[in-house]
C-alpha cells in the first residue's frame, strides 16, 4: 500500500531533446527532438489505462498528475480494513513461504537493487515498533509490506504523518518483484500478516492511496479495505483533511 504510485503508474514526462545550433550568428534553433519509443511507450500506457479503468478515470489521472507536476499538489485517499474477516477467510493453498524479515536480512536483501530495500530501513525494525513480512518463493523473495505501530512519518505517509491507537496498525511499502506480479501475492501476504497480528492485539489495518492510483484502490478493495476519507497535501505541509478522528482513533500531521 502507501500508494505511492511509483511501481504502478506509467512514464509521468515525455523526455525531449532542445539543441541549439552552436553558430549565434545564425540565429538558428532546431524545433525540440522527441524521444519516439518514449512517446509510443506513453500511448501504450494511455491506451492501457483506457481499456482497463475506462476514459473517465484516464482523464482523471492524467488532469491530477500534471496539477501535482505543477504545484505539488498531492491528495490521498485513507483506507481501513477491520483484519477479523479477512483472517477468518480460508486461504488459498500456496507455494509460497511466509514469514516476519530480521534486520539483518533486510540489510542482505538491501544489497540487490531489485528487492527496492534501503539498508537503512533495519533500523526500524530494531526499535520494536515496525515489521517487515515477506513471501518467498524458496529462497527468493517475492513480495513483502511493511507494518508500523503507533505513529509513521510524514515521508512515509505521502507527506501527512500519522498517529494511530494501539489496536491499529499502519500498512506501507508494499512490494512484489516484477516476475511474480499479477498473481495477486500482495493480498496473500497481508492476509497471513492479519493473522499473526490479531493475535497480538491489532483489530484493524489502516493505509493511504494517492488519488487515481486506482491500481492500488483496486487491491485495497479486493482485500475489503474501505475508504474513511482523505486528506491534502501543498509540498510538504498538510492543508486539509476529511476523515473523523473520533471514530478511526488517528492523528494527522503529527
Amino acid at each position: 500500500m502507501h500508494g505511492s504510485s511509483s511501481q504502478q503508474d506509467g512514464p509521468n514526462d515525455l523526455p525531449m531533446r532542445l539543441r541549439h545550433d552552436g553558430d549565434r550568428r545564425s540565429g538558428r534553433c532546431e524545433m525540440p527532438a522527441i524521444d519516439r519509443n518514449a512517446t509510443r511507450d506513453a500511448r501504450k500506457a494511455s491506451r492501457a489505462d483506457r481499456n482497463r479503468y475506462g476514459a473517465v478515470c484516464t482523464l482523471k489521472r492524467s488532469a491530477y498528475r500534471m496539477v501535482r507536476r505543477l504545484f505539488k499538489f498531492t491528495i490521498v485517499n485513507v483506507f481501513l480494513l477491520d483484519i477479523d474477516p479477512l483472517r477468518q477467510r480460508p486461504l488459498e493453498s500456496s507455494r509460497f513461504g511466509f514469514r516476519f524479515l530480521s534486520a539483518d536480512e533486510i540489510r542482505k536483501l538491501a544489497d540487490d537493487p531489485a528487492n527496492d530495500l534501503d539498508a537503512a530501513l533495519a533500523g526500524r525494525l530494531e526499535l520494536g515498533h515496525e515489521f517487515c513480512f515477506a513471501a518467498f518463493d524458496g529462497g527468493q523473495l517475492a513480495n513483502y509490506s511493511w507494518y508500523a505501530q503507533h505513529h509513521i512519518e510524514p515521508e512515509h505517509s505521502l507527506g501527512a504523518g500519522l498517529t494511530m491507537p494501539d489496536d491499529t496498525m499502519y500498512v506501507y511499502k508494499g512490494f512484489t518483484l516484477p516476475a511474480y506480479r499479477g498473481q495477486r501475492l500482495n493480498g496473500a501476504t497481508i492476509q497471513r500478516a492479519a493473522q499473526i497480528f490479531a493475535g497480538m492485539g491489532i483489530e484493524r489495518f489502516v493505509g493511504v492511496v494517492e488519488y487515481a492510483n486506482w491500481a492500488s484502490v483496486r487491491s485495497c478493495e479486493r482485500l475489503g479495505f474501505r475508504r474513511i476519507g482523505s486528506f491534502a497535501c501543498l509540498g510538504h505541509k498538510l492543508i486539509s483533511r476529511r476523515c473523523d478522528s473520533n471514530v478511526t482513533g488517528l492523528g494527522f500531521g503529527k
